[in-house]
């Protein structure tokens, strides 16, 4: 099986890594991590089978909004590569501002 990034880390947090995709520059891996957090990490655990749920949940959420007719992805579609990672098209765009500008336009 292909690697799903190239090793090309370009973000991490305390719950998900952005990495550079192997084989399309323009697209991104999302990899959910089982770390659970508190209090800006404060507190710190892990919840095994906590990224798998994470992905799923990120991928119905973007599922339902194009089925609704949202543009949350403008870019292109999320594809779930894993239990635990999706793919997306590279952005620079803020998603909640995006999801909230589209939807309270008339």
């Amino acid at each position: 099986m292909q690697p799903l990034f190239d090793g090309v880390i370009l973000a991490e947090g305390k719950t998900k890594v952005i990495g550079q995709s192997a084989t399309d520059p323009e697209t991104v891996v999302v990899v959910s991590k089982d770390d659970i957090t508190a209090g800006d990490g404060a507190k710190h655990d892990l919840l095994s089978g906590k990224a798998a749920m994470a992905t799923r949940t990120t991928c119905n959420n973007f599922r339902l909004l194009k089925a609704c007719g949202i543009p949350a992805c403008k870019r292109g579609t999320s594809f779930r590569a894993s239990w635990s990672s999706f793919t997306s098209r590279r952005t620079t765009a803020n998603g909640p501002r995006t999801i909230c500008s589209a939807t309270t336009r008339s």
